[in-house]
């Protein structure tokens, strides 16, 4: 799926590579602390912290 959304954005965008690669890498950088994020709140949540 995530495969599928990266060449659609890039068949969509014609940038120099390294543009849409730094982009991309953005988006998982941010996916994965948002991730993070709520697996620590949700492990905190289950042993009564919050």
């Amino acid at each position: 799926m995530a495969q599928q959304l990266i060449q659609e954005f890039i068949s969509n965008h014609k940038e120099p590579a390294a543009s849409i690669y730094s982009k991309v890498d953005a988006v998982l950088s941010a996916t994965k602390t948002i991730v993070e994020a709520k697996i620590v709140d949700s492990s905190a949540s289950s042993k009564g912290w919050l």
